[in-house]
């Protein structure tokens, strides 16, 4: 199966250094309960099960490299806004409700890659 919306179990393994429960705001509003799952190179959003809220389905798969911003807005700042460099060079946009926001924005911050260094 092709990892896009293939079931997975929410819990730290060997290859998620972390995950954080949190609520996907899609753009009509709805709000959808996920997990974002932080492995060495790439963040899962992933949408979990309505009955059994330990499994969910990938929803999305993204490199810390296509990380374009992150931003929070002062009067709601555990609404997170993550915008990430499509291959075709457009902005793809997601919205979050996470609480404790500033924990989890920082452990993503702490995989992406400086401009600066040679890979």
């Amino acid at each position: 199966k092709q990892w896009y919306q293939r079931r997975v179990a929410i819990t730290a393994g060997a290859d998620i250094k972390s995950h954080f429960s949190c609520e996907e705001i899609s753009q009509d509003g709805r709000m959808i309960p996920s997990v974002l799952m932080l492995t060495s190179t790439y963040i899962y959003m992933v949408h979990l099960v309505q009955d059994k809220r330990s499994m969910g389905y990938i929803n999305s798969r993204k490199p810390y490299a296509t990380i374009a911003r992150i931003t929070a807005k002062k009067k709601h700042p555990d609404v997170i806004t993550m915008k990430f460099i499509q291959p075709d060079s457009t902005l793809q946009t997601y919205r979050f409700l996470i609480p404790n926001s500033k924990t989890v924005t920082s452990a993503i911050m702490s995989h992406i890659p400086d401009e600066g260094s040679s890979s």
